[in-house]
Parts: structure tokens; sequence; C-alpha cells
């Protein structure tokens, strides 16, 4: 698997002065450009969350149609939405929010979009959980750290509103511009937890994680729909539906995700 910095990504305009909290993830991008004989090739801009799972779901679908290409490019959601706004060659994004997408949806830059996985909150600590943090409330010590994504992004959305209805007072000492670089800050020993999708917790072999009680659950739903511009509408539309696909469905499965029913899939309903 071929991988270079996102910033490589061949016709897809980098806006290196982003508002809002809309900084580029650093997570590296993958090229599955290769391949059709008549050149078809989509840009996929994706949440970052979806990093590890898309390389997956395109290698699946690449088998089943060969004769696409695919480029893969990874940010946070509020970036995505900044880049898909201002005009970059874009034929499918997917976030991990529905609000977002919405935006998107009523500035007329996307066909309709599809929910295809949801994701949750938990609470990220180091492996073998040394310290036996069981749930928010054991944070309240002084003692104690939690990182947390900024407020700008989904998971940080996500995390400001479990803790407030935890109504617990902790410690939150630092805050990243996604749920990667949160989950690093708890891997190089910066913080005692950290509030994660459990997707990335369960992508790290090298910390635990503590489910939180269902009375503070919340879930982000993750959409993907064709853009307006694209120049490859089939393509496009093509891969967003392979994206509910029994394969990929099984696949996001595998990886953490939940699915959503058939009759929720439209629109995130």
């Amino acid at each position: 698997m071929s991988r270079s910095p996102l910033f490589a990504v061949t016709g897809l305009a980098v806006l290196l002065h982003l508002t809002g909290g809309c900084s580029w993830d650093s997570s590296p991008r993958r090229d599955a450009s290769g391949g059709g004989a008549d050149g078809r090739s989509i840009t996929v801009l994706a949440a970052s969350s979806l990093t590890d799972v898309f390389d997956r779901l395109v290698d699946q679908y690449r088998s089943e149609n060969p004769e696409v290409g695919i480029r893969l490019a990874f940010a946070g959601t509020p970036a995505v939405v900044a880049q898909v706004t201002t005009g970059a060659p874009v034929d499918v994004v997917a976030t991990a929010d529905a609000r977002a997408m919405k935006r998107l949806v009523e500035l007329d830059l996307v066909d309709e979009p599809v929910e295809f996985a949801r994701n949750h909150l938990v609470l990220a600590v180091q492996e073998g959980n040394p310290l036996g943090i069981r749930d928010l409330g054991d944070l309240e010590s002084e003692d104690l750290t939690l990182v947390v994504c900024d407020v700008g992004v989904p998971c940080g959305t996500l995390a400001e509103r479990l803790i407030e209805s935890a109504g617990v007072p902790v410690r939150v000492t630092a805050r990243e511009p996604n749920a990667r670089a949160t989950l690093n800050r708890l891997r190089l020993g910066e913080a005692d937890a950290a509030l994660v999708y459990l997707t990335d917790a369960l992508a790290a072999d090298d910390v635990d994680f503590v489910e939180l009680p269902d009375s503070n659950r919340l879930d982000t739903a993750y959409l993907a729909a064709p853009t307006t511009s694209s120049r490859l509408q089939s393509a496009a539309d093509e891969f967003v539906r392979f994206l509910v696909s029994p394969t990929a469905r099984r696949t996001l499965v595998q990886a953490g995700f939940e699915v959503p029913r058939d009759s929720d899939r439209r629109a995130g309903r």
C-alpha cells in the first residue's frame, strides 16, 4: 500500500490558511488511482476518523471496479467543508457530522447524502489501565488529566456535550484537531485519559478504553455524497452506493462502526 503526504493529492487545491479551526489533518492520503483503461479516477475527501476503514473499503471497491481509480484525502470535518465550499475538485465528500453535510446540501454543493455509519466516544486510558479509571467521575481528581478534541470538530463537540451531561468537573489539559491527534497525546504519556471515537481506540494496540454508560452515550453520523461539481458523476454515485452495500457494511462493523438500518440511510435520518 503506497502512501504519500496529503498535500500531494493531484488536482486537489489545498488552502494553507483555513479559518474556524479548519486545519488539515496530518493523516496521510492514499492514491489508488491506477487501473482504468478509460482513465476514470475520482477524488474522495473524508473525515480523518475514516482513514483506516476507507483504505480497506477502497481496496474492496476497486477489486469489483478496477476501471475506477480513487484518490483519498482526509481532514477534520470543518476542513472538509471548507475545501468543498471553496471549490476544491472533489467528487465525493464524507463527513463525521450530519450538520456539516446539511450545510453542503443547503449550498447545493452535494447531491442527496447517505448515512453509512455511526460512531461514539469512549474513554481511552493507558494500556492496562494502571490508574483504574472506570468513568469520567474518576477524573475529578486534580492529579488526573484528560485530553479531548477541539470544539470546532465533531469529536470535540461530542466531548463537550458528554462532559456537560455527566456533570463531572474534569480537568481538560489539551484540545487536539481530531480524534487521532487526541489519542496520540495519550499514547505519548501526556494525559491520563482521552475522549476519542471507539474506532480509533480499537485501532490502537497500545491503549485500553472504557465504554461510558448508555445515559452518557452520544453518537455521530457519517454521511457521504457526490459533489454537484464532479465531472465523473456516475463513478462518484457508484462509490457512494458502495458505502451502503453489504460488503462495505461488514467492513465498517469489523472496524467498530455501527451501520444504520436501511430506512435510516437517506440524509442521515
